[in-house]
């Protein structure tokens, strides 16, 4: 089947045996001066983690060719071709091993655009519309069994972490 999942993925690539900051190193380098990735770009450094560490079954070789195209399009979120480092890294991060206190730091310091130590209700937005839909993309039946899309869902979220978290209602959470 060429149902994309969490397991396909992580097998196929490696990714879950990688730390979150190497992965977001390789990546970076690839960026544009506007911080974007081209499909180009992002074949080049997935086939680097997976030349280093993924399947060597070759047989797989087509999968995997399949799953970057279907990985791209996910995060290419406005169809122009080119994905953003930041959204791309927050997707990244459920796919890469090591700790998730690790992984939460990397992220929060990734999407503290405006480096206050803190993020805004628009940051912590954006970074959970990437999460959710890689979660949707490799977890098939994951959207139906919510019931919303991934904007949806992130708008709900983020509201929720900030009455939650948001003591001083500063509406930052740090």
């Amino acid at each position: 089947s060429d149902e994309l999942t969490l397991e396909l993925v992580q097998q196929l690539t490696g990714l879950h045996t990688w730390d979150i900051r190497e992965v977001m190193e390789l990546f970076a380098e690839a960026t544009n001066e506007d911080g974007l990735l081209d499909q180009a770009s992002f074949d080049l450094c997935m086939n680097i983690l997976v030349e280093e560490s993924g399947d060597p079954d070759q047989s797989k070789e087509h999968m995997l060719s399949t799953m970057l195209l279907k990985l791209f399009k996910i995060f290419d979120t406005d169809g122009n071709g080119y994905i953003d480092f930041t959204e791309l890294s927050s997707g990244l991060a459920v796919l890469c091993g090591g700790e998730a206190s690790d992984k939460v730091r990397v992220v929060f310091d990734l999407f503290d655009v405006d480096k206050d130590g803190s993020i805004s209700k628009q940051e912590m937005y954006v970074y959970l519309v990437s999460v959710f839909k890689m979660m949707y993309a490799t977890q098939p039946d994951l959207e139906e069994s919510i019931g919303t899309d991934a904007e949806t869902l992130a708008i709900a979220t983020t509201a929720q972490a900030f009455e939650d978290a948001d003591l001083n209602h500063d509406e930052k959470l740090s």
